[in-house]
């Protein structure tokens, strides 16, 4: 077989951390698709390469989220004090009603962190 897209990750390490899970189980994909349009004679444009050892999918999706976050209005000390007790997911609705939340606390993250204590 010329090449697979099969991904196996131990769940277990990587039980705690949802994005590190998805990281690992998506990480051979962009090569897989680059051999497979290389062996069919397919190039990019050159405006669209990428350097995938330097590129990482999640910080770039991070770093998106929170420019749209800063562009709402929101400061930075504000985006970090929500994100630092851990959203479940990247999303702006949910964000701003944390952001306005004074209660609002992560017991998943939490306890994860006294996991780890």
């Amino acid at each position: 077989m010329e090449r697979d897209i099969v991904q196996f990750v131990a769940f277990n390490n990587y039980k705690n951390d949802p994005l590190e899970l998805a990281k690992q189980t998506l990480e051979e994909i962009p090569r897989q698709l680059v051999s497979y349009m290389s062996s069919k004679g397919i190039s990019p444009r050159r405006e669209l390469l990428v350097n995938m050892n330097n590129y990482s999918f999640f910080e770039a999706q991070r770093m998106a989220f929170i420019q749209n976050l800063r562009v709402m209005g929101f400061v930075d000390e504000k985006i970090q004090e929500i994100l630092n007790k851990g959203l479940p997911q990247n999303d702006l609705e949910l964000f701003k009603i944390h952001a306005f939340n004074p209660y609002f606390r992560n017991p998943l993250a939490e306890a994860a962190a006294q996991m780890f204590m």
